[in-house]
This record gives C-alpha cells, structure tokens and sequence, in this order.
C-alpha cells in the first residue's frame, strides 16, 4: 500500500466514483454527517485516508470524507490497496463498516447477513450449482451438506461473537432489505425501523411495495410502518373502486362466434373454456392461469358438482392455480393430472363460511407448472379481511361468487409480474379482469354464461372509462 497528500483538486479528476460501492455503505444521519464535515473543516483535511482500489482507482473507503473535502476544497490522504476482484472489495467495505463503532444494530445484522449470504453462494455444490439454485417443493433452499453451511454460520458467528441462529436470522433479515431495496424502498427507510416491520414489508405483493415506495419517495420523513398501513388503505380503495364500477349499461352486441370484446388489451371471451374454438383464441404462452372452478361453494343452481377438464392450461401457462374451495380439494385432485407444484393459503381474519369442523375461515390454492421452478422468495400465506362490499349477497362481487379482490392483487402480485398476460378460465363477472388491470398486466376472461358475460363487459368498460384511478 502506498500512501500520498494532495490537494483535492489533482486527486478528483483521477478517483472514479462507483455507484454500486457507494451504495453498499450504511447511510449517516443528517447529524452524524455534519458532525463529520464540522470535524474535517476544523483540521483543515480529513486525517484518516481514503482507499482506493489500486488497479481500478475507484474509490473503496472514505465517501464521506471525500464528499466533504471536495465540497470545500480540502487536502485528504489516500491508501492505494489491491485487490483480486469486485467480491473482495465488497467484503473489504462490509468488514470496515462492521468495525465502525456505535454502528446501528441493524445496520450490522444486514452486513452480517449480507456476509454470510455472499460466501455460500462461492462455495459450489457436487453439481457445480451454489446453494440458492431454485428448488421447490419440500427441498430446502440449501443445498450443500449441512456440514458445509455449518461451517459458514460458525465461522462468521465466531468472528462476530453471536450465535449460528443469529448469523442465519440476519442473512434472513438482510434478504428483506434488499428486496425493499429493489422495489426503490431505501435502505435507510429499512434501518430506521424494526426487524419485523422490514421482513413484513419484504413479504407485501409487490403492487403493495410499489405504493409503499411511492409513498417513501413522496413524504421522505414517512416512517416505514406508515407508509405500509398508507399502502394498505389504498389496497382497500381498490378494492372497494372495483366493487362500484358496475353501470346500467346496453349489453354488448356478440357478433362473433365465440363471442369476444376487447378492451383496453384485455380480451372477454364468451364460451365453454374447454371448446376448441375458445382454446384456439389463446396464446401459445401465457404466465399464469387462474381457476375459481365451481365447486359447490354456494346452493346456486349453477354451483354444482365440477368435473375438471381444463389441464390443457398446464401446456401454455407457465403457472396455474387453481381455488377448488376446501371442501372439493380431494375431489379436484383425483380428477387433475397437471403438474402439482405447492399450495398457498390465505386466512380471513372475519370469515364465517362453513366447513367439517363448524367455520372454514381460509382459501386454498393449488399451484402446478412444469418448469422445474417457481421460486419467488416470497411466503406462500396471506391474511385479509371480507368487508360488507365484497359478500355475495351485496353482490359486489358479481352475479356468481368471485375471491375478494384483495386475495386476487397478492396471489397474481406472487405467481405473474407486470406486463405478464393472465388467463381466467372462470371469468364470472370479471374482477380478475379489473385487479390484473390496476396490477398492470393483460388478462384473457373467458365465461359461458351469455348474461354474466354481458354484467363482466360493462363492469370493465366502465371501470376503464372511469380512469381506474385510486387515491390515498
């Protein structure tokens, strides 16, 4: 290493700035800053030397600093250090931070966390794959022999003086910072709140940490449990929105055979799913398909006794996910041989339906594909609550019973991504259609009943022309 004073102005034009490094430090405080700046203003200079990546000149250590000096045209001192690749500089940034004293506790569990993450993806398993290659179903996440990841959790909680349970806590806690991080929610947002607010963050349909983050961005002094319970209430804005777009307008005229309407890229289909003139109007590719089969959920006439007839989907979603209701789970299983791949659960917090036991106060969700994975990094749970306006017997949800629109934002928020095309193959009156809508994807509707088809065209028309606009 090889150390040198120069002004600031002959050592700025030489040291590159890397945005991804700069980005990897834990933010100051506005105080902590000043303080700083006060600090190196009084000695004429910052006395502790910057690093600099000797083959690179990029900047490693000392952003702060260097922003302060180049600020007020001060002299700082540098410390040229190799090093082998962009890894070890990173580890070289998280062990000088994790020596700072008075660092934030949760600042230090994210770099820990961090760590421990980064140095089991180097270590390759038999198959020459690391050990968060995608799996599913029952395989854990972890691949290489316990022994192994042992071996990392015990190395780094003896470094640290922790224990191996509190390594793995913060590699989890570490993940839910970085997903918020992705999503546009700042790390610091993420610190200033408690580990248990930022891992139920993470876990929000990312429709959700999309407002979360806006949010964020609108009111910067908006704390992150805040801006959740904001976010929150905009989920129920959109869901309440979508049960009053229902208008007093003429049916559709259904010219064509199957019937059809297009409407701001969305296509409502008339006819059996499992007609092939209906099979013939879908893409050869499609990322999700829904399914709310009628399966004896309510005494309608139209609610009887399903037969399951549509695996044809399995061949061109890349996901389907069916809702048999609980008590038709069996039933349904038997009759489907598409690849099963997991199941998703979502309580409601006030249901009252019936079930074996007295209440069945939860929805199930089977999820098959035949791609090897569907890793998301997400839980496979939800909670929400039925409010007056989505129960059938208001009929907000339409002629025949549909999931709540808040169930239907987070499980397409998990299995489809934006601009994703989606299939409903029991359209009913098409709040699938309206909820894909505001989560910025293409759905394809389709419904055999003539009358509910006509109730689904004008409950989309309208609540596109409405300008499907929610506020908070």
């Amino acid at each position: 290493m090889t150390g040198q004073v120069l002004p600031s102005q002959d050592l700025a034009s030489k040291i590159i700035i890397d945005q991804a490094f700069r980005e990897r430090l834990s933010p100051l405080e506005p105080f902590s800053f000043q303080e700083l700046e006060q600090s190196i203003i009084r000695y004429g200079g910052a006395d502790d030397p910057l690093v600099v990546w000797d083959e690179t000149d990029i900047l490693v250590d000392g952003h702060h600093r260097y922003d302060v000096c180049l600020k007020h045209g001060l002299p700082f001192k540098i410390i040229r250090k190799s090093f082998a690749s962009r890894e070890a500089v990173e580890r070289f940034i998280d062990s000088r931070q994790l020596g700072r004293r008075n660092l934030n506790e949760n600042v230090k569990s994210y770099l820990i966390g961090k760590r421990y993450r980064e140095e089991r993806k180097e270590i390759p398993n038999q198959d020459g794959k690391n050990q968060h290659s995608e799996v599913m179903g029952n395989e854990k996440p972890d691949t290489l022999p316990t022994t192994k990841l042992e071996r990392t959790s015990a190395k780094i909680a003896a470094e640290e003086g922790m224990s191996e349970k509190t390594v793995r806590n913060a590699a989890n806690y570490a993940a839910a910072v970085d997903t918020l991080a992705e999503q546009g929610i700042s790390k610091n947002a993420a610190f200033e709140s408690s580990r248990a607010t930022v891992k139920k963050a993470a876990n929000l349909p990312e429709e959700q940490r999309r407002i979360v983050a806006d949010l964020l961005h609108q009111e910067p002094k908006t704390k992150l449990n805040r801006a959740m319970s904001k976010a929150r209430k905009v989920m129920e804005t959109l869901a309440a929105h979508i049960a009053d777009t229902t208008a007093d307008l003429p049916n559709e005229p259904l010219t064509e055979e199957p019937p059809v309407v297009e409407i701001d890229g969305h296509l409502l289909l008339c006819g059996d799913n499992t007609d092939q003139a209906i099979r013939a109007r879908l893409p050869a590719e499609v990322a999700l398909a829904f399914c709310d089969p009628p399966y004896n959920s309510t005494d309608e006439t139209w609610d009887g006794q399903h037969v399951w007839q549509q695996d044809y989907l399995a061949e061109i979603a890349a996901v389907v996910a069916v809702t048999p209701g609980i008590s038709a789970i069996q039933d349904f299983m038997r009759q489907t041989a598409m690849p099963y791949k997991w199941s998703t659960a979502c309580f409601i917090k006030n249901g009252m339906a019936r079930g074996a036991l007295g209440f069945g106060n939860w929805m199930y969700t089977a999820v098959f594909s035949a791609k090897p994975s569907i890793h998301r990094n997400r839980q496979d749970v939800e909670e929400i609550v039925i409010r007056n306006r989505d129960k059938h017997e208001d009929h907000s949800l339409g002629a025949k019973r549909q999931k709540p629109p808040e169930y239907l934002a987070w499980l397409f928020g998990l299995l489809a991504n934006r601009g994703d095309v989606i299939i409903d193959a029991f359209a009913g009156s098409g709040t699938s259609v309206i909820v894909a809508h505001q989560l910025g994807m293409r759905c394809i509707a389709i419904e055999k009943d003539k009358d509910t088809y006509q109730a689904m065209v004008r409950r989309v028309r309208m609540f596109v022309a409405n300008g499907n606009q929610v506020s908070n």
